[in-house]
């Protein structure tokens, strides 16, 4: 039901949803690779206390439905979540567990996607924006037990967080800085101010603030993520280089060109450090370097943070972006990992995949076991739709070792290939398959078909009136944890979105050979 405040907004924002949903056409191919039993076809409801049931859709065309109408009740659920002073609450829920606060890195990850939509409707999520500008802005001046901007977690008065906690977080103050970053852009592309949001004077508050902190203090340890291990973290970095290399851009912008350079620096020693987190023993990127504190029993390293670092972070100039050798390898790698790990993942399709294999939280305990997550899963579908999105604009999938060896293998494809015209020495193998090639499109298909394999297991997880939690019950499926997890509906639209995009590029390049099929005949 719809809290009183938005329901006179509903109407906007069915509109915005349902303009995305227009853009969403039939499923590229059938599902590759379905055991008998495992169709998408085949229902299987579970109950909880006779009112939570979730159900698989009728077909491929079922999956489309429902992602358009989860895509509104996520919207819907995310508007809601921000409360009418600008703070956003991770979850509604204020007991077993209580996540009624705002966490500064799932606020910013939440308006982050949010200003991406402004143009969509700006009546809707403009003054959203501008609440959680203000709110921001009073938590930068409110003393804290981090005593730093690195403070992750606020009661939603705005009030400080007094209990223990892993404290600093410093992804956070990146975050939120680029997430006012893109809003800023939006109102100066308008020709608005943006003096409420960044001053070159102010080194305390707002965007500034904020990289400011970020620029000299990226070096310091702190707690990662799941706000359990201290010390160097690769998702920290990423993000604190996304920061400040669009913040440069920012500050150029603005005038502000001694920041600017600056900034621009700093992101660039960022960038130097990434590589210490490849592990050529194990054949994977490790989460974390130089533990200083926290738990000591993440012995494999793996975590699903190098997948949402990508997702985050990258800025599609191949640092560490979507079609890296290194997040591929490390995709693979947790794929295999969860798809032993968790009992559910031997029926239906689709890999259910959590934060890393050694977890112990379940949602209400720490000392428990872990689960997966909605949200991780989601991080896959989206790297192969983005993937997919990659391989389509640059008219070519490069056969390096890794894709290969390791993600040709899991779409159950082996293709033939051509040598490269031009020589790539980044890569390990000099052989590409271009679009003018039958088998372009076959290995765009079956990717995009891969990521839909991760979407179908969210829909079969996801309540039937929509509801996402923060976690599945690794032995019944059934969500657990914090309900209506505003990152949750945050990844599943940024999944949709990205999937929508890959989508439209695959129905292009098929027109394309369409065309040139009749003009050969």
């Amino acid at each position: 039901m719809l809290i009183p405040r938005y329901a006179s907004k509903f109407a906007s924002l069915i509109g915005l949803a349902a303009a995305i949903g227009q853009t969403v056409g039939l499923l590229v191919g059938d599902v590759k690779g379905l055991a008998a039993g495992e169709h998408p076809g085949w229902k299987e409801p579970w109950a909880l206390g006779g009112e939570r049931q979730t159900v698989l859709a009728t077909s491929a065309t079922g999956l489309e439905q429902w992602i358009q109408s989860e895509y509104i009740y996520a919207l819907e659920h995310i508007v809601q979540n921000v409360l009418p002073n600008g703070a956003v609450i991770a979850s509604p829920s204020k007991s077993h567990p209580d996540y009624y606060y705002h966490w500064v890195r799932d606020a910013g990850l939440v308006m982050d996607l949010l200003a991406q939509l402004l143009p969509e409707n700006p009546t809707l999520i403009q003054p959203l924006l501008e609440l959680y500008a203000n709110f921001s802005k009073k938590l930068q001046q409110t003393p804290n037990l981090s005593n730093s901007p690195g403070e992750p977690k606020w009661n939603v008065d705005g009030s400080d967080y007094r209990q223990p906690w892993g404290r600093p977080q410093n992804d956070s103050p990146a975050i939120r800085a680029y997430s006012l970053i893109r809003y800023a852009n939006y109102l100066l592309e308008r020709n608005q101010t943006v003096a409420h949001l960044y001053h070159h004077a102010n080194f305390l508050t707002g965007i500034k603030g904020d990289l400011e902190f970020v620029s000299h203090h990226w070096q310091d340890t702190c707690f990662d993520i799941w706000e359990e291990v201290e010390g160097t973290h690769f998702y920290t970095r990423m993000v604190q280089r996304r920061a400040l290399r669009e913040g440069a851009d920012l500050a150029d912008r603005l005038g502000d060109d001694g920041a600017a350079r600056f900034y621009r620096m700093q992101a660039g020693i960022i960038e130097s450090t990434l590589d210490d987190f490849w592990d050529p023993d194990k054949g994977y990127m490790v989460v974390t370097v130089n533990r200083t504190g926290g738990i000591d029993y993440k012995y494999t390293g793996l975590d699903v943070q190098i997948i949402l670092s990508a997702l985050h972070a990258g800025l599609g100039d191949g640092v560490y972006t979507p079609d890296n050798d290194r997040i591929l390898v490390t995709a693979t790698e947790l794929n295999k990992a969860f798809a032993a790990l968790y009992p559910i993942n031997s029926r239906y399709i689709g890999t259910a995949v959590g934060r890393y294999p050694e977890d112990t939280y379940d949602g209400y305990d720490t000392l428990k076991v872990g689960n997966p997550w909605p949200l991780a899963t989601l991080a896959m579908s989206q790297i192969y739709y983005h993937l997919t999105s990659i391989w389509a604009t640059q008219g070519r999938v490069d056969l390096t070792d890794v894709v290969r060896t390791k993600l040709l293998p899991v779409l159950g494809l082996k293709l033939a290939s051509q040598p490269a015209v031009t020589a790539d020495k980044s890569l390990q193998t000099a052989r590409v398959i271009t679009r003018d090639n039958p088998e372009f499109l076959t290995a765009l298909e079956s990717l995009l078909s891969l990521g839909d394999h991760y979407m179908y297991r969210v829909q079969r997880h996801t309540d039937l009136d929509g509801r996402m939690f923060e976690q599945w019950n690794r032995n019944t499926g059934v969500g657990q944890g914090a309900y209506d997890l505003n990152w949750s509906y945050a990844a599943f639209i940024s999944a949709a979105r990205a999937r929508n995009h890959a989508k439209d590029l695959l129905k292009s390049l098929k027109q394309q050979q369409q065309q040139q099929w009749w003009r050969w005949w």
